[in-house]
């Protein structure tokens, strides 16, 4: 059993990665009354709620008669499947695991329109609430605007305005809105009961399942600053999303419960020994000895002899961890056994040292060191094997630096001087930059302060993204 210790850094974990933060992730508790700006629907009949719909959405009498078309298509697909109130239905219809509603109107795409359209419009109501994949399986172009107008929230509305401010482009401050109004659809909450912790178990959830388009960032990066801004979250929370995802120096409970010891007694003599260790290593250092001493040693002889007790090995348990140890997990065989070898024995006769003087704290841990001097007989010899692979290594590659760095050099002057001459001109002009004629043209997004720089060369038609690729060249 793994134990955590109370007041360590707590962890969470998104794709094998633990990391540590001041923050879990967590949904916030369900609100003990759930918004219903425009009143509870969970049991209305479909015509009532297709009216409802048609008098909020609508600008005119004329679109209330198409406005009731789709939400009865939407209901009348919810109403195939069981359950007492439209919420249960929903759960019913498979829909939250990730099947889009527009699926359900096949090759239709005028009724796939009006499904995809109407849900929308179910979820900002409240009607029901989507589970985050089964919201984000379906594409709106203005929840936004719709969930705002029936939540009529004073909190949302300032964070809105605070967000149409931000120095960015039109599609950024968007997204910034849109994943507010998400995150408070799927936990069923209103802005005053989202939660630091909250919006991070957005963030990692929309990761997780690759819904956020853009996977280098995380969700809500641009949202978490605002309310921190705002006051909403508490003074103690890091002001960005970043720095509560940032990894920092971890505690050693958490470097060694991260490997899931099930001998717990061995758990804290191996966190205690660490530890102690600690005072005369630097950090990099401890984390490798981590390393060495819980993953590659311990957790293996729990694998090799799960009843394992203490450090008295016999022998058969040794040998076994000792041919392990000898090859890679991918075949290959370990060229820095050592390392290992030497970390292990200095834990036993560290034990044995430790034991005179506090025999109360480490006697009942004191064992004969399994690894002999036969073990490390050739230490020296592979020591310096090690050594000249490493100067080999730089002795291959060194003659190459002077390629590379004028290869790079050239790269970004080229890209340097492409842009310089790209700017002087505006969209749809030529310009000519070291004999070659290019053409300026239009991105997606101009209204950007600083949009992107894209030309083309009318010579071979290529286009050239002239202002990121300077950017990584530089």
């Amino acid at each position: 059993m793994v134990h955590a210790p109370e007041g360590q850094v707590r962890a969470w974990r998104v794709d094998g990665i633990y990391t540590p933060t001041a923050i879990l992730p967590a949904p916030p508790p369900p609100p003990s009354r759930p918004p219903r700006s425009l009143g509870d629907f969970s049991t209305a009949s479909a015509e009532d709620i297709a009216n409802i719909a048609a008098d909020h959405f609508s600008q005119s009498e004329a679109l209330k008669w198409k406005q009731r078309g789709p939400m009865r298509a939407f209901l009348g697909h919810l109403a195939a499947f069981p359950g007492d109130t439209w919420q249960e239905r929903w759960e019913a219809s498979g829909h939250d695991e990730g099947r889009p509603v527009g699926d359900a109107a096949g090759d239709n795409r005028p009724l796939r329109m009006k499904l995809n359209c109407a849900a929308g419009q179910a979820f900002a109501l409240r009607l029901v609430r989507p589970a985050l994949l089964g919201f984000r399986s379906n594409r709106f172009s203005h929840y936004s605007p719709w969930f705002r107008g029936v939540a009529q929230d004073p909190l949302l509305e300032e964070f809105c305005r605070r967000a149409d401010q931000l120095p960015m482009s039109q599609a950024r401050r968007t997204r910034t809105k849109f994943d507010v109004c998400c995150a408070l659809t799927v936990f069923g909450i209103d802005l005053k009961d989202l939660t630091p912790e909250a919006l991070l178990h957005y963030a990692v959830e929309s990761r997780k399942h690759e819904l956020a388009g853009d996977t280098t960032s995380f969700a809500g990066t641009l949202a978490w600053p605002i309310l921190h801004e705002m006051g909403h979250f508490p003074a103690s929370a890091p002001r960005s999303l970043r720095g509560a995802v940032t990894r920092g120096q971890v505690s050693v409970e958490e470097a060694v419960d991260r490997h899931q010891l099930h001998n717990g007694e061995m758990r804290d003599l191996l966190v205690e020994y660490i530890r102690r260790r600690s005072a005369n290593l630097d950090y990099s250092t401890l984390r490798g000895l981590t390393n060495l001493l819980v993953r590659t040693f311990w957790k293996q002889i729990e694998k090799i002899n799960p009843d394992q007790k203490d450090l008295k090995l016999t022998e058969e348990t040794f040998t076994q961890w000792k041919e392990w140890l000898m090859v890679l997990p991918d075949g290959k065989p370990r060229l820095d056994v050592d390392g290992p070898l030497m970390a292990v024995r200095a834990l036993y006769l560290d034990l044995q040292s430790w034991a005179a003087a506090e025999p109360e704290r480490w006697a009942k841990w004191v064992a004969p060191c399994p690894i002999r001097d036969a073990d490390l007989r050739w230490f020296q010899v592979r020591r310096r094997r090690l050594q000249e692979r490493m100067a080999n290594r730089t002795r291959d590659r060194q003659p190459l630096l002077p390629i590379l760095s004028k290869y790079v050099n050239d790269r970004w002057h080229r890209l340097r001087t492409l842009l310089d001459a790209a700017l002087t001109v505006e969209i749809g002009e030529e310009f000519a930059a070291e004999g070659v004629t290019w053409l300026r043209v239009s991105t997606k997004d101009q209204r950007h302060n600083r949009p992107p720089v894209r030309a083309v060369n009318r010579a071979t038609g290529e286009l050239v993204h002239v202002s990121r690729d300077e950017g990584y060249a530089f």
